[in-house]
Order: structure tokens, then C-alpha cells, then sequence
């Protein structure tokens, strides 16, 4: 724990990735050093969540650890049409048998969230299911100005969550974990 950024006020421990690409060194930094960093992260915390890249099929950290290695994935879309065909596309592609160049994941290991939802951009939750039915719709993160400003400024674990906020992140993570603990406080 000692070696995490923590970010008391949310109860959060954060393992920061490499700050770039050059230090990202895939002979240094590969699935099998993150494996066993996930062993001993779950042996101390009772939830893991990883933050990947843009999650593509072939790309080998994402097909050799987070399809095979995580409970849940949650997939986070954008309100952009394009955007989520694309993402409807991808989870066809990861959810084929890996004999037919699938990524082999049960369907009901996936979650959808809607991110940066706005309502002046005609693609809102409704909007999200019609274009991706048959997919599990968890919640949606609104656009926010204070949050975006604070990822720009590379500021976001000094960020403060404000009510609403923590009741959405609190709900999606009951739903995707089922567990009480997460229920509005």
C-alpha cells in the first residue's frame, strides 16, 4: 500500500502506469509483470479495477490479461453514433469463440456506461440501447466541466466528487460488483 498514490477522501489506491510511451517498454512492461502485480493487489483489496488503453482485440496486454484475468469489463462509450458502433462492433469481436479469432468473453462479463453524456447532443441512454441492444446498460457519467479541466491538468486525484457524482460512480459500481457496500451512502 505503501508504494500507491492514495487518495484518502475516496478510499482509493492507485497504481500509476508509465507516464509515456518510451517508458512503457514492452520487454519491461508486458501482461506478465501485470499479473503479478494483480496477484498481489487482490491479495490486499477486495476490488481491482484496471484502466486500460483503447481496448483493442489484439493488442497483447489487453488479450493476454484483462480478457482473461478480469470478473467484469466495463466498457465505457461516448454519446457519438460512430462511436458506438464502433464499440458494438469491438464487443462482437471480443465476445467470438477465440478458435473463430474472437476474444472467447461470455457476454455477461460486460457492462456499458455511458461517459461524458450530454443532453444537448441527441444520444442519450435510450439512444446508447437502440444502437446496442442485448448489451447490460450500467449507468451514465455526465460531462463535466470541473472533471474534464482537472484530467487536462493532470489533477484528478486531488479532484473532489461532488454528490451527484458520487451517487452515479457508487451505482454503476453496485451494479457492476453487487455488492451492498456501494449503495447510496
Amino acid at each position: 500500500r505503501g508504494r500507491l498514490a492514495q487518495v484518502p477522501e475516496a478510499g482509493l489506491h492507485v497504481l500509476l502506469g508509465p507516464p509515456d510511451a518510451v517508458s512503457a517498454d514492452p520487454a519491461l512492461i508486458n501482461s506478465a509483470l501485470y499479473r503479478g502485480i494483480l496477484a498481489t493487489l487482490r491479495e490486499a483489496f477486495d476490488y481491482v479495477i484496471v484502466d486500460t488503453p483503447v481496448a483493442e482485440l489484439y493488442h497483447l496486454t489487453f488479450a493476454d490479461l484483462i480478457l482473461p484475468e478480469s470478473d467484469t469489463i466495463l466498457v465505457p462509450v461516448e454519446p457519438n453514433r460512430i462511436t458506438l458502433e464502433s464499440a458494438a462492433s469491438w464487443l462482437r469481436a471480443i465476445t467470438l469463440p477465440q478458435h473463430s479469432r474472437g476474444g472467447g468473453v461470455a457476454p455477461e462479463r460486460l457492462s456499458l456506461i455511458l461517459n461524458r453524456a450530454r443532453a444537448d447532443v441527441e444520444c442519450g441512454p435510450e439512444d446508447v440501447m437502440d444502437l446496442m441492444p442485448g448489451w447490460r446498460f450500467v449507468g451514465m457519467i455526465p460531462e463535466d466541466r470541473e472533471w474534464m479541466q482537472a484530467a487536462n491538468g493532470h489533477r484528478l486525484a486531488s479532484l473532489r466528487l461532488g454528490a451527484d457524482l458520487e451517487t452515479t460512480f457508487r451505482g454503476i459500481l453496485q451494479a457492476v460488483t453487487g455488492d451492498p457496500v456501494f449503495a447510496a451512502a
